[in-house]
């Protein structure tokens, strides 16, 4: 019987902290303002497992194992760079810490992915030896937890989620960022952000100007909701609920929005999916998160489906999936998907 792993993404920045009060006041709607359906704004293509272009069936028959996926879990799957080149996620595989850690992976010329480590950095490179991209982890993980990465499109900053020692909560977001190719110790965001309960699986909008992230905190309408702060002169607003078009009476988190602002991909244990566990998003109408709808197979299965991740150029979705044929009890896939409008 399989075991779960989930996959996670996080971006994060340093603020003052100072007395605050969590807005919980939530849009919604009135009659006369209701809060609008999404619109079926994304084509799906045909999901892969990320790691079917080197496991061929003739490699698996071989016994040659997979190098981004593993016997485990994986959660928060991240992509930095716009031609996809660095993969991040976190997984309880085990290794030299405890619990879930932080692993990296980046493609050669040929487009293969490396095998994933959560201890140091991976190197490839293109045909004539030079090196071409590095994916680093080093200084990230600790005999704690360390869940969800999500990093800026350059690379140098990183959000995750962490039960080291320390925090406000059972879970709290931390930040880091990449100097002369060492990442500094990371620095917890502090109580306006992180809760006395669970804070996890954030992610930074491109511009490095709004948070998103799950909690379970106190004006939150479901058991997790998926929570947001905009950064303004260098300090995080406090936290808003991002409303009912995207949190229900059910756990919706792994908010991923997409590089244009305008809509966000998610996970929810909501009724009227595939699984237990499916992948939603919400377009924004007229400003406003609009209700959330189920894009179906084949990214949904009966399996757990979650911690959707958009590409930076719109042009690809990966995620973490149970379902059956993976390497692990949960492996990263990826799906072409293409905006409609």
């Amino acid at each position: 019987m399989k075991k779960t792993s989930l996959l996670f993404l996080t971006l994060t920045l340093f603020f003052l902290a100072k007395p605050f009060q969590i807005s919980t006041a939530i849009d919604t709607g009135t009659d006369k303002n209701p809060i609008p359906v999404s619109p079926k704004s994304w084509d799906f293509g045909e999901v892969a497992n990320i790691d079917a272009q080197f496991l061929t069936p003739q490699a698996r028959a071989q016994g040659l194992l997979p190098r981004v996926n593993a016997v485990g879990a994986a959660r928060g799957v991240n992509i930095v760079g716009r031609d996809r080149q660095i993969l991040y996620f976190s997984s309880n595989r085990g290794g030299p810490t405890v619990g879930w850690d932080i692993f990296a992976s980046a493609t050669d010329s040929e487009g293969q992915w490396s095998v994933a480590t959560n201890n140091g950095s991976v190197k490839t490179l293109l045909k004539d030896k030079s090196e071409r991209y590095e994916a680093n982890v080093e200084g990230l993980n600790t005999k704690y937890d360390e869940r969800a990465p999500s990093l800026t499109p350059d690379g140098k900053t990183v959000f995750f989620s962490s039960n080291r020692l320390g925090g406000s909560g059972r879970l709290d977001i931390y930040t880091s960022t990449l100097e002369d190719g060492k990442w500094k110790k990371p620095v917890n965001l502090g109580p306006r952000i992180n809760s006395s309960g669970d804070d996890e699986m954030p992610t930074c909008t491109p511009d490095g100007k709004t948070l998103y992230w799950a909690s379970a905190r106190k004006g939150s309408i479901g058991g997790f909701d998926i929570w947001m702060s905009t950064l303004k002169n260098d300090r995080w607003s406090d936290p808003v609920n991002a409303g009912p078009g995207v949190n229900s009476e059910f756990d919706d988190t792994a908010p991923n929005p997409t590089a244009d602002g305008e809509t966000i991909f998610f996970s929810s244990y909501r009724p009227g999916g595939l699984g237990s566990k499916d992948i939603w998003y919400s377009v924004k109408v007229k400003g406003r998160w609009a209700k959330a709808i189920n894009p179906g197979a084949p990214v949904n299965s009966p399996a757990l489906d979650g911690c959707p991740n958009p590409s930076l150029d719109m042009s690809q979705l990966y995620f973490a999936s149970g379902r059956e044929g993976g390497y692990g009890a949960q492996d990263v896939y990826v799906v072409p998907i293409k905006k409609t409008q």
